[in-house]
């Protein structure tokens, strides 16, 4: 993997620490998120399986019986979602900088 033998190795020497969220799906892909362990801590960490999630939602049902291709490709879907919640430990704002990622299927 990318991420454990490369990424990781390369950026934790420049002060960086990683997360990775893996898609839903065979394939060794995914997000990666660098955050500089000088300035930040981590606080939380969320992962979301995008690929089921969305037919929680009354908008996109909709879309889906308009166009039943919609439903069909949200299926089919390997998307994730990753939520990264840091603590600045210098100065700054009081508020935690919260990141949101996801890679969206091509």
């Amino acid at each position: 993997r990318t991420f454990d033998t490369y990424l990781t190795h390369h950026f934790h020497a420049d002060g960086l620490e990683g997360l990775f969220c893996r898609k839903q799906s065979k394939q060794p892909m995914g997000l990666a998120t660098f955050f500089n362990r000088d300035k930040f801590s981590l606080l939380a960490e969320h992962r979301v399986d995008l690929t089921s999630v969305w037919s929680q939602y009354p908008e996109v049902q909709s879309l889906v019986e308009m166009d039943p291709n919609i439903g069909r490709g949200l299926e089919r879907s390997t998307t994730v979602g990753q939520v990264t919640v840091l603590r600045r430990d210098e100065g700054g704002t009081n508020d935690p900088p919260c990141l949101v990622e996801t890679q969206p299927d091509s």
